[in-house]
């Protein structure tokens, strides 16, 4: 209080109106004095506790049931100014709060609920809508997107943190409470997207559905048509990452960017800078028996790599089989700084075979891959794989006249000496090239994965 004491308006009361957090922080005070109790408490006894949001908590009381989200690796966000966004729920509980807006309850009262949905904003700019808009608590309590009308009174409450973009969205029209928050890493526009879902929500869906998993030259995407939107994800080491979003019109998917989606039977194209070209087809579907089922993610090291191979040392040093939602693909390990191929779709033939399917024209289709059994040993793109269960461990071996990969279960702090004509690979644990000596001088020890001495 001592604080605001010294400070000084910004201009005459009255002039016009602006967000203000200190405004949140003088409120926070007056509650708390008015109910003779920390904010915290009020926040407890008179709403969280009635509607059953449990999640919901300051900085003071953070409850361990109910763990913060970070940003990446950044640290856990804490605010000691609660009443202006030191307040921390979930998406549930802050939905909760939102349906006392919409229904009579004992919680707060119609009178004030009118108030507060009342435009108390002012401004000395004609053609200024943003600062008239300004509710009593609410950022916004009339709705002017012209993309998506979603009648009178809506209300509005959005907050950015350091870490952290939210919104809060009252729609009287549908009796829904709409509610989204994003780390600032996700990249969304928190307001236009959750406006976008809850559109396509109201929508009936005479749109065709062409959902499912894609393949392409070097991967996967998985396609979802909801209505008349369409989300586009990458399959990556992390899981499916949303990578697109398009609007349907005219038998055409289309992005911001003007770049656009459709199909023909069960062919994915993309039209770009009018350029169209077939780019994935339907991902192939199929059962495994035992025998690939126990070769799937295992690590198959290459074994026959030569001195002067470019090739291995930026992919197919390794390579794996992997399986996605009933799609079977062969992953190609490379150089851990550049990476460059990811992921071929393939089907099984028998025991001992499997192939790429893709039959796209242009250059989708261009690499068939091939991979087959024989003699225990995998070959593959002209190399020839053994199997991480096959390999010995490494124990300070030397070069010999062969080829020798060994797997490295502790830490491998100095590389044997490099005779002329002869190269060493060193593999992480995950099959990427980690050091190849043909083109990276010093070596930093590894604590697990793989070496080859060729």
């Amino acid at each position: 209080m001592k604080l605001f004491i010294k400070q000084h308006p910004k201009s005459d009361p009255g002039t016009y109106s602006t967000y203000c957090n200190d405004g949140f922080t003088l409120a926070e005070m007056v509650v708390s004095k008015v109910r003779n109790m920390p904010y915290e408490d009020v926040l407890r006894k008179y709403i969280t506790e009635k509607i059953g949001a449990n999640s919901t908590n300051t900085t003071y009381t953070i409850n361990s049931d109910y763990p913060l989200v970070s940003e990446g690796k950044k640290p856990k966000e804490y605010f000691p100014i609660q009443g202006a966004g030191g307040i921390t729920t979930s998406m549930i509980d802050l939905c909760k709060f939102g349906q006392i807006f919409l229904e009579p309850n004992s919680i707060i009262s119609e009178k004030s609920k009118a108030l507060m949905a009342k435009s108390w904003g002012t401004t000395f700019l004609e053609s200024d809508l943003g600062a008239i808009d300004f509710g009593l608590g609410w950022d916004l309590v009339r709705h002017h997107d012209p993309d998506y009308d979603f009648g009178d009174g809506v209300l509005a409450k959005g907050g950015n943190s350091m870490f952290f973009s939210s919104r809060l969205i009252i729609v009287p029209k549908y009796n829904a409470v709409l509610a989204l928050s994003e780390t600032h890493d996700c990249g969304l526009d928190v307001p236009t997207t959750l406006m976008r879902l809850f559109n396509t929500y109201l929508e009936p869906n005479t749109y065709p559905d062409y959902s499912g998993i894609y393949a392409h030259a070097f991967g996967l995407q998985k396609i979802t048509t909801i209505k008349s939107s369409m989300v586009v994800q990458d399959k990556t080491e992390k899981g499916w990452v949303m990578s697109d979003l398009l609007d349907y019109a005219d038998g055409k998917w289309t992005n911001e960017k003007g770049n656009q989606i459709f199909f023909e039977e069960d062919y994915l194209l993309k039209t770009t800078r009018n350029r169209t070209v077939a780019f994935a087809q339907k991902a192939k579907k199929q059962e495994l028996n035992s025998v690939w089922k126990s070769r799937l993610n295992k690590k198959y090291i290459v074994c026959d790599t030569t001195y002067y191979d470019i090739v291995t040392n930026q992919m197919l040093c390794s390579v794996e089989f992997n399986r996605t939602e009933d799609t079977m693909s062969l992953i190609v390990h490379g150089n851990k700084s550049e990476s460059v191929v990811s992921e071929f779709p393939i089907e099984v033939i028998d025991d001992t075979h499997a192939q790429s399917y893709l039959h796209t024209p242009c250059n989708g289709s261009r690499d068939r891959i091939e991979p087959y059994f024989e003699d225990g040993k995998l070959y593959c793109a002209s190399y020839t794989y053994i199997c991480e269960d096959d390999i010995e461990p490494y124990n300070s071996q030397l070069f010999e006249k062969e080829n020798k990969v060994y797997k490295i279960n502790n830490t491998l702090e100095v590389l044997p000496t490099i005779c002329e004509n002869h190269r060493i690979l060193v593999l992480d644990s995950n099959g990427d090239l980690y050091y190849d000596s043909m083109d990276v001088e010093e070596y930093k020890s590894i604590e697990s994965g793989f070496i080859i001495l060729v």
